[in-house]
């Protein structure tokens, strides 16, 4: 027993101070970002205080100019509009949509009923404790995230590989802003943890049929709470071909858990019935009706819209106005190119022996990729690097492979804590010259 024990906490000491590093920071993030400083927040919370005040579930309400008329006087008073770069206009907007912003008319609400559960559940009805009530949901589904993406890690790669990259993801600071806003994207972001933690059951051999039940549970959860669910249904469906193609049989387990999903996805539209619907006509609207924008016709706004896509996903604070310093973005894209050239050798080293593990990693990554690709930049939509969180630990991964790939295996102890350090570095600075400065003064 005491071995066991031992070899427990072994095996999971790094983990355990990943998250009190994530926890700490998350604490932080609390402190330091004002109210409605993350990219959409208020209607967000608008939307889910709605559901939260109704005795019956109505998700046909959208607005409530008593409850909007509360957030923009709160807006103001936190200094909305100044850290939104404009001036503030007397009198106040009388809604969101005067204030040129957008309610939420469209889109999965399944985060939105979760969310108003919780505000009910805690029987909080002020405005501000709405919008902490549910910050503090989204701290948790990060902390959720970083244990997921470890475990998935862990299975595929090795215990020494997944405590690099959860300790880069307990350090990256987009991660820790979008784990303490009022948005779907974090629950969108465990899900596709979630996901890859079962692919890596999947694939090594643990319990299959169980594995293959929550890679669509989490696929579906991710689709009925935000449209940046959408590839998660991919994924699963892709994972699911390529299990049987791999076994070419499918075992009782298998047959019950695809049973025990698909009633559950009944039962979803059954609860929810406009929801298909709409999903399907916003993503039919996006991929076919709507045509390339002519603008994104261009080498330029191709280099532009990448580079803005994954800078924001290491540090682009409030609603992608405050940026990091250019020298902190340059180091990080260069450790990308470099990273990127590595996996290229990578492959040529494993030409005639792919890896399964990698090829799984850059498989889930391509389709989130594509799809941000398919959607935003066609249609020439700012990219946001939190698009990318769903896939967030087996893009760390294959960050920490392309960059090891350069070194002799003798020194990736080294490398790794020169990257680690040098990223706790990036962190600190981003903090007191970025965030802290703007935010507090």
């Amino acid at each position: 027993m005491l071995t066991s024990l031992r070899q427990f906490v072994e095996r999971r000491w790094v983990l355990a101070l990943a998250t009190v590093v994530l926890g700490f920071r998350l604490l932080v993030a609390l402190a330091v970002v004002p109210p409605w400083q993350h990219p959409d927040e208020p209607a967000h919370l608008l939307f889910a205080r709605i559901l939260a005040s109704q005795d019956t579930p109505d998700l046909s309400r959208r607005t409530d100019p008593r409850f909007e008329r509360e957030l923009l006087e709160s807006m103001a008073e936190h200094g909305w509009w100044r850290h939104y770069g404009r001036p503030q206009p007397a009198p106040l907007p009388r809604s969101l949509t005067d204030a040129g912003l957008t309610v939420i008319d469209s889109g999965p609400v399944l985060y939105y009923v979760t969310a108003a559960w919780v505000l009910r559940a805690f029987d909080v009805t002020t405005l501000l404790g709405q919008l902490y009530v549910v910050r503090w949901m989204s701290v948790l589904l990060g902390i959720a995230t970083l244990w997921c993406g470890w475990a998935g890690t862990r299975r595929l790669f090795g215990v020494e590989l997944a405590d690099v990259t959860v300790l880069l993801l307990a350090v990256l600071p987009q991660f820790a802003l979008v784990s303490t806003g009022v948005a779907p994207g974090a629950l969108v972001s465990l899900c596709g943890a979630v996901l890859w933690w079962q692919t890596a059951v999947l694939f090594t051999g643990g319990r299959r049929g169980y594995a293959t039940g929550l890679i669509w549970l989490a696929a579906l959860v991710g689709l009925f709470s935000k449209r940046e669910g959408i590839p998660l249904v991919v994924m699963a469906s892709a994972l699911t071909v390529l299990r049987f193609w791999r076994t070419g049989t499918l075992t009782t387990r298998s047959l019950v858990v695809a049973g025990v999903a698909a009633l559950g996805l009944a039962a979803g539209v059954v609860l929810l019935p406009d929801e298909p619907v709409r999903i399907v006509e916003t993503l039919l609207a996006m991929l076919i009706s709507r045509s390339m924008n002519p603008e994104s016709v261009s080498v330029e706004y191709f280099e532009r819209f990448t580079w803005t896509l994954l800078d924001s996903a290491w540090l682009y604070a409030g609603w992608m106005r405050y940026p990091a310093p250019i020298s902190w973005a340059w180091l990080v894209r260069a450790l990308m190119v470099v990273s990127l050239a590595g996996l290229g050798l990578v492959a040529w080293r494993h030409r005639r022996r792919p890896s399964l593990p990698i090829g799984l990693a850059v498989g889930l990554v391509a389709v989130q990729v594509a799809a941000i690709y398919a959607v935003h930049f066609r249609l020439h939509i700012g990219p946001q690097g939190r698009y990318l969180f769903p896939v967030l630990a087996p893009l760390l991964v294959l960050f920490w492979i392309g960059l090891r790939a350069w070194w002799p295996v003798r020194k990736w102890p080294v490398v790794a804590a020169g990257l680690i350090t040098t990223l706790i570095l990036l962190d600190l600075v981003g903090w007191s010259a970025v965030l802290i400065p703007i935010y507090v003064g």
